[in-house]
């Protein structure tokens, strides 16, 4: 699987075991009381006490999901940070539906009666909105990316090939998305067979501004496909010749552009 929608998909796996502590840690700091603290030196007012104690519990156990700062602030994968953000969203969510409760109860002079019908749409938020931002990095797919208008090269593919020049260059983590995503969608048309397509994405990507290591990648991949097509542009039989790293395909991308009368013959 694409190691960009493995690292996404694996970060909701907090918003899943969270409530382990979330849960606890609200129950924690109510029993110990910091609103009527606050409120109750003097003249007591019990249900400003109540609200501020429920507050702080709230709030103070929402602190866990900080943890999803780690990918929100991820530097290498662009995806991984979107998702990590979504994830903190969902976090939010949960946070605001019992504060929301809590705050109508207040207003309607109640005790945090009212706050006993969030508990039913927090499972569901729990649940659902977990398995959709889940399910969504399984596909590549990031619906908060979309919504800023960031989300133009996805889905990216969720499964790539193993070309044999990937242990020498090592992962892909600095390269541009749109490249990433490019070169994985290669990857993809050439495991379905569709080795011309795969072929033009690969050219595209050898006279794109996209790092050596990448190019040298993709020189390989078309090695592998066995790009032997004599009409080659001359852009792409320069790079070719400058980022390959196999003399044979050196020495057809120079024949090449001697044929252009680009180079002169030694």
């Amino acid at each position: 699987m694409n190691p960009e929608v493995l690292t996404a998909k694996k970060w909701y796996r907090w918003l899943w075991l969270s409530p382990l502590l979330t849960i606890p840690s609200v129950v924690f700091l109510i029993f110990n009381e910091p609103g009527y603290e606050l409120i109750c030196r003097r003249n007591c007012d019990y249900a400003l006490a109540f609200l501020v104690t429920g507050l702080i519990a709230i709030l103070g156990s929402a602190l866990w999901h900080l943890v999803l700062l780690a990918p929100a602030l991820n530097k290498q994968s662009e995806f991984v940070r979107w998702h990590g953000r979504q994830a903190l969203l969902l976090a939010g969510v949960r946070t605001a539906v019992p504060v929301a409760f809590l705050i109508y109860d207040f207003v309607e002079g109640g005790y945090g009666e009212s706050v006993l019908w969030s508990i039913p749409v927090l499972i569901a938020v729990w649940l659902f909105g977990t398995l959709w931002g889940q399910g969504q990095a399984a596909r590549g797919d990031c619906a908060l990316m979309r919504w800023t208008g960031h989300g133009a090269g996805l889905p990216l593919p969720t499964s790539t090939a193993k070309p044999v020049s990937a242990p020498r260059l090592g992962p892909l983590t600095h390269e541009r998305l749109e490249y990433r995503t490019a070169y994985y969608q290669g990857l993809s048309l050439r495991e379905q067979g569709k080795s011309a397509e795969a072929v033009r994405v690969f050219h595209r990507l050898l006279v794109s501004d996209a790092t050596p290591e990448l190019k040298a990648r993709v020189a390989e991949e078309l090695k592998q496909i066995g790009d032997t097509d004599e009409n080659l542009t001359a852009d792409v039989l320069v790079a070719t010749f400058r980022f390959s790293h196999e003399p044979e395909q050196r020495r057809m991308a120079l024949a090449g552009l001697e044929r252009l009368g680009l180079v002169e013959p030694l």
